[in-house]
């Protein structure tokens, strides 16, 4: 079984996907990772029918990638995995807004989302029921209470519709581990 079948099987496994959901061929979106740390960083893209999972494997816990759609139409559900030990800060940028999210480290593990426009020098805070929220799920492998620092597993983030809404070009994705 190749990496991908594995992949699959794994996501079958770990509920995110019902067992009728099927791995599509051609991925719609491609992904570049950028800035300095890119040694230690891969990405692994799974695609199904309207939904697209990124799998994020970061070493040096921090790192930047580009995301942008093959055709000219963005998946309705994007899913970030990031198989770090903490979440200082993930971002998404879609060239008009930024979207940042913290968990704290400590239990409950609350979330902390804020949006910044282009062109202004304040970020504004945002609650859960704010359309530019970011849920995010802390997730372990035995589908045990996950805690922080998380061991085996990952943290799923999941992109509001709204970043995608107006067709960008492209999506700019930035994380950080508290823990790096």
């Amino acid at each position: 079984m190749n990496k991908y079948g594995l992949f699959f099987s794994f996501l079958l496994l770990s509920g995110c996907l019902s067992p009728e959901a099927k791995e599509i061929s051609s991925p719609p979106l491609t992904v570049e990772l950028t800035g300095t740390n890119k040694t230690g960083n891969h990405i692994d893209t799974a695609a199904f029918q309207d939904s697209v999972i990124l799998n994020v494997i970061s070493k040096p816990s921090i790192g930047k990638a580009t995301i942008s759609p093959v055709r000219d139409s963005w998946p309705s559900r994007i899913v970030i995995r990031l198989h770090l030990r903490g979440l200082e800060s993930f971002s998404v940028n879609n060239g008009k807004i930024t979207i940042t999210t913290s968990l704290l480290s400590h239990p409950p593990y609350n979330l902390i989302g804020e949006t910044r426009m282009a062109g202004q020098k304040r970020s504004v805070s945002i609650q859960n029921n704010s359309p530019y929220w970011m849920p995010v799920s802390v997730i372990s492998k035995d589908k045990t209470r996950a805690t922080i620092p998380l061991e085996d597993g990952y943290i799923e983030v999941l992109l509001p519709e709204i970043i995608t809404r107006n067709q960008p070009e492209l999506l700019s994705i930035q994380w950080i581990d508290f823990l790096r």
